[in-house]
């Protein structure tokens, strides 16, 4: 599928680490632009199994601590303070004691904390001195499996002193060669009973197993039953899984996976495979209820939180793999249909639930405030409430609110957006009327017949039904040689999804693709492909003409209310081309290329409907050099899109086009270089200018603001962009002291330069970016007369944000730690500190 550098560079927005590999990768459905591989820093040798190797360290993170000793008891005692934190590990044989600030406990057991040569029974005790839960476990500890003739166990919990319930496990396990049997049952009792078993078992050539849970509250029974079976010629074995899954609330899911698997190995390389035949078939089906969300949560939470939404699944899925040496072929299908229904009866009850008055209505303000001085007219409130919700969208997407509001806090900016509402909505404010409530009241109320009032009358008494359907195929074909190392691939597939809802309001969405890669020579590759899709809309709604200020509500109001009738299509059909060259062994030059069309939106920040077409046009063109120490990519892309958001489908809302023109141009570049067995350098840099060209077809009523005097619209977006430009430096030096050193030293340095672009004064009005520094010191020295080792760490971090909007803060961190371990004891601190 299509991504466009647009939708890929608000990914990147998001999140707060910035991968400089999606900026590379912009056109990503481009075969040309194909993922570049990840290096790690090469791998010490580990001199004994007690010294962790520098990939080990790597992976501990902050806390330092090898994992190469697993047998070793290692329990914490921390005590906090309002920003420090301080642990202790203590363990010595038979005893391990753990604390915290709020709560102690202590544990016995009967393990030697050096590596057993035996078997050894075991019994703990604990107890939580805060939620006063006591546990016990009896087991039969064993170091050598193949030693055993069975291991059994029996564990049990008490939920607490104050409070019934607890749980008890039952286990046995006897690992003979021939014969493997497990038995395991688990039951509890906290406000019901909850039971999970399996009982598994098997012979020389077949094993089976069962497995039941009961879930808890009796939420529904899940069965499991495996079975595999060798077959006689030895080079096979078929597989055959059935599970089945039944709810309370109706929910059953059923899943059989049969296949057969195969493998010729010849007896002279029993560890190297010569040649494989795989066939695994599965297929599924499920069908159930959802009582705890739906498919369109904003819809759900504007009109009620209590109005128990409901969501139907019903699907099937069907996939196919065949493996052999020279090809390889994935067939698969999905299909789900999905159906949300959300009760809205009018009755007195379902009024209150929902926080409506009993006149109905979709609307009451928000979260169902009745506007002071209309409480004792249902049909007023109505009315209040459509100006309601406008008065209160166009605070929230004003340009000097948007500006102040985004340091408040959620009470402060409600309560600012609350007073805002209030002021404009006094008769002295809007304007004289009957009764001197507003003549933009009276309107409504006297085009109730055709207005948003009668529509919103009808929706409460009807049910709010949504259904959505979507099916995928996709076929993947490769075919390879010994010469070249992927001679042809080919991959083509079919999607379609539809959505409906009962609000007169539908969409669908399909698309063909194909895609095929061919090896021309050896050091060439052609990538071709193509794709062509389709998105409909048809949509019914009552709309009030835009309003072109505050003040003049009456006026834009009594200009009238109308229906809306819109059925609309587009369709596009893309081509894609792209290569690669290998110029010399080290050198790789690519490029891709591709124009059409995507569904999906952009920029869906106030528009939640399913219909966002975009069409765009992405070029990439790149090199990767590959040597034995050093890696390079650099790459330039350039993406042009045009933006098809027509809709703005909120609530009753005058209709919003926000059609635009966008253009993202980039580079990326990032280095790394093995400058010596123990030196590793990394840099990384990436550009990228993103921004909108051009608004097309402006043709509604709109808002002007009173700065520039510009049109904007009534819902505005702020588009959020990619970084600007970021920059990332790091480099890594470990170090060999004889047998009894191993170090690491990294430091790492990020800089980002991010900004916001937002359609109001089609201008640059936020700047964000942040600068990060990490310094990592880890080194484990190991004295050759004992066998006790030491591990030092220190970790120290220092972010700094910038923004245009809110103040600077710098988040600086501290955290060393020393640990000993080793037999037959283990202890250490940790100090963390965080300014």
């Amino acid at each position: 599928m299509v991504e466009t550098a647009a939708a890929a560079l608000r990914q990147i927005k998001k999140s707060a680490g910035i991968t400089l590999l999606a900026l590379c990768a912009l056109p990503l459905w481009s075969a040309g632009a194909e993922e570049v591989e990840r290096i790690d820093a090469p791998v010490l040798e580990v001199m004994d199994t007690n010294v962790p190797s520098r990939a080990d360290i790597y992976k501990q993170e902050a806390l330092f601590t090898p994992s190469t000793v697993s047998l070793i008891d290692r329990t914490t005692l921390r005590t906090y303070n309002s920003n420090s934190l301080y642990d202790l590990q203590f363990a010595i044989p038979g005893l391990v004691f753990y604390g915290t600030g709020a709560s102690s406990s202590l544990s016995f057991r009967g393990i030697n904390n050096t590596v057993p040569k035996f078997n050894e029974p075991a019994v703990s005790f604990f107890i939580d001195g805060q939620n006063q839960r006591p546990a016990m476990s009896i087991w039969n500890h064993v170091a050598d499996l193949s030693q055993a003739e069975a291991l059994h166990g029996v564990e049990s919990l008490l939920h607490g002193f104050n409070s019934t319930g607890g749980a008890i496990k039952f286990w046995s396990f006897s690992p003979d060669e021939r014969e493997t049997r497990r038995i395991a049952l688990t039951m509890s009792s906290f406000s019901s009973v909850r039971a999970q078993g399996r009982i598994s078992g098997g012979s020389e050539r077949s094993s089976s197993s069962l497995s039941f849970d009961v879930l808890e509250r009796g939420r529904g029974v899940r069965t499991n039953l495996d079975n595999k079976r060798e077959l006689e010629d030895a080079e096979a074995q078929s597989m055959r899984n059935t599970s089945l899954f039944i709810s309370e609330s109706g929910l059953s899911e059923v899943t059989v996976r049969a296949g057969i698997t195969a493998q010729k190995t010849p007896t002279a390389y029993a560890y190297r495979r010569s040649g494989s035949r795989l066939l695994n078939a599965s297929s599924r089906e499920y069908e159930g209820l959802d009582a705890f969300g739906l498919v369109d949560s904003v819809e759900s939470e504007r009109i009620s939180q209590n109005a128990a939404p409901v969501r139907t699944m019903r699907g099937w899925d069907f996939s196919l793999d065949w493996r052999r040496l020279t090809d390889f072929f994935t067939f698969q299908w999905i299909s789900t249909t999905q159906t949300s229904r959300m009760d809205h009866s009018g009755d007195a009850e379902g009024a209150q639930k929902s926080g409506q008055s009993q006149g109905g209505g979709l609307y009451n303000g928000y979260g169902g405030t009745v506007i002071e001085g209309y409480e004792d007219d249902p049909g007023m409130s109505n009315g209040v409430a459509l100006l309601t919700d406008t008065l209160r969208r166009y605070y929230e997407n004003s340009h000097e609110a948007y500006k102040t509001d985004l340091g408040r806090s959620a009470s402060a900016r409600e309560a600012a957006i609350t007073r805002y509402v209030t002021d404009k909505l006094t008769p002295e404010a809007v304007g004289p009327g009957r009764g001197g409530r507003g003549a933009e009241v009276d309107y409504l109320l006297e085009q109730s017949d055709t207005s948003v009032v009668q529509h919103s009358q009808e929706m409460r008494v009807h049910s709010n039904e949504s259904e959505t359907f979507q099916y995928v195929i996709g076929l993947l074909y490769t075919l390879t040689t010994n010469e070249y190392s992927d001679l042809y691939h080919l991959r083509v597939g079919r999607s379609s999804f539809s959505h409906s809802t009962d609000m007169a309001y539908s969409s669908r969405r399909s698309s063909f693709y194909a895609q095929g890669t061919w090896h021309i020579t050896p050091k060439m590759a052609v990538n071709l492909g193509g794709r062509s899709a389709r998105d409909s809309l048809k949509l019914q709604n009552h709309q009030i003409t835009a309003i072109d200020d505050v003040e003049q509500c009456a006026a834009a109001v009594n200009a009238g209310a109308k229906d809306i009738r819109r059925s609309n299509s587009w369709s596009r059909s893309q081509g894609q081309v792209g290569f690669q060259i290998r110029a010399t062994k080290q050198l790789f030059i690519y490029q891709a290329s591709s124009r059409g069309y995507k569904t999906g939106g952009y920029n869906p920040s106030s528009c939640y409907d399913y219909y966002e077409p975009e069409e765009v046009t992405s070029h990439e063109l790149g090199l990767k050099f590959r040597s034995d120490r050093i890696r390079m990519t650099v790459s330039a892309y350039q993406t042009n899109l045009i933006n098809y958001q027509t809709v703005d489908y909120v609530s009753f809302l005058p209709e919003v086009n926000n059609q635009y023109k966008g253009e993202s141009n980039g580079v990326d570049f990032r280095f790394l270089a093995n400058l010596a067995p123990n030196w590793v350098f990394q840099y990384g840099y990436a550009q990228n200018d993103s921004k909108i060209t051009g608004l097309m077809n402006r043709n509604l009523p709109s808002a002007h603001d009173p700065a520039t005097g510009r049109a904007v619209d009534i819902i505005g977006n702020a588009l959020p962009l990619a970084p600007k430009e970021v920059h990332q430096i790091s480099i890594d030096f470990t170090w060999v002291a004889g047998d009894s050193m191993v170090g690491v030293v990294s430091m790492r340095n990020t800089r980002n330069d991010g900004y916001y672009f937002s359609v109001y004064n089609d201008e640059f009005n936020r700047q964000d970016g942040y600068s990060m520094t990490d310094l990592h010191l880890r080194f484990a020295p190991k004295s050759a007369e004992s066998a006790q080792m030491w591990t030092f760490g220190a970790f120290v971090k220092n972010m700094e944000n910038e923004s245009v909007l809110m103040s600077s803060e710098r988040n600086p961190l501290l955290r060393a730690n020393i640990v000993s371990y080793g037999a037959p004891t283990t202890a250490g601190i940790t100090l963390s500190r965080e300014w």
